[in-house]
């Protein structure tokens, strides 16, 4: 069940609790010698254990031989070098940052308050530094994306530094996992790049940027069916579009049926 899956990834403690010294008599009868039949019905709780950050000072050994050679101990492991902040704190900063949307002055806040001196500006530092470890998995990722015989794409804009400015995070969605890419348009360039000469289906709106992977030899083009439904919803005042909305209704209905008796890739 899904909670036996959320509960699965949880540390789990199993406390034993035994029945007072002064109710180990029988209340009926003033027996004192009771013998042990098991345990009652188990009850959870679910604890909050405050999250904490340390410091640790690192001595390095320094050694010297009569000849005049000095050997020292190895630094310890970080990210880059000539930081403060160990691989585990780096780790932190990335999933707040990009898992839980966290922004930077919050993070500031936050770390402050625990009593870890970090500014901003060391946050970006960090974070590209943490990028750039993560570089060669990122490489590996992708590559295992044309190999995927069904691929969900899409891109999304984003900011730049100069606000009249926008660039794209493309995202790749296969079943065994999502991968996104940046790029500083909206062109063909990056699904080509990423795509290659693979073969299969590719489910997408109809941003003309896919058609250099979608062209015959290549993959096929399945519409997305959100999109197309969008579209309609959007003229639902107009009582044709009733029962296009319904038809719509039945598709999602038997693919939830279909999802939850397991019947997967279809």
């Amino acid at each position: 069940t899904a909670h036996a899956l959320r509960d699965a990834k949880l540390e789990t403690e199993v406390v034993q609790i035994p029945v007072p010294a002064d109710d180990c008599s029988c209340p009926e009868c003033g027996n004192a010698k009771l013998r042990r039949v098991g345990d009652g019905k188990p009850s959870t709780v679910y604890e909050y254990v405050q999250p904490h950050f340390r410091r640790r000072i690192y001595r390095r050994e320094t050694l010297s031989c009569r000849c005049g050679h000095i050997v020292t101990a190895p630094a310890p492991d970080r990210v880059g070098e000539k930081t403060r902040y160990a691989p585990s704190f780096v780790a932190h900063l990335v999933v707040s940052k990009c898992s839980e949307s966290t922004p930077q002055y919050r993070l500031e806040k936050f770390y402050r308050n625990i009593g870890v001196p970090i500014s901003r500006s060391t946050m970006g530092g960090l974070l590209h530094r943490g990028a750039a470890e993560l570089a060669p998995l990122h490489k590996a990722a992708l590559a295992l994306v044309p190999a995927a015989p069904d691929v969900h794409a899409d891109e999304t804009s984003t900011r730049q530094q100069d606000l009249e400015r926008r660039s794209f995070i493309w995202s790749f969605v296969t079943p065994e996992l999502v991968v996104y890419s940046y790029a500083p348009s909206r062109s063909g360039e990056t699904p080509k790049k990423v795509l290659g000469t693979s073969t299969g289906r590719l489910v997408v709106d109809q941003h003309t940027g896919y058609n250099a992977v979608t062209k015959p030899g290549g993959r096929v083009r399945a519409g997305c069916m959100a999109h197309a439904r969008r579209k309609i919803y959007e003229q639902r005042e107009h009582s044709e579009t009733k029962e296009a909305l319904e038809l719509i209704a039945d598709i999602y209905r038997v693919e939830r049926e279909a999802k939850d008796a397991g019947i997967l890739g279809t």
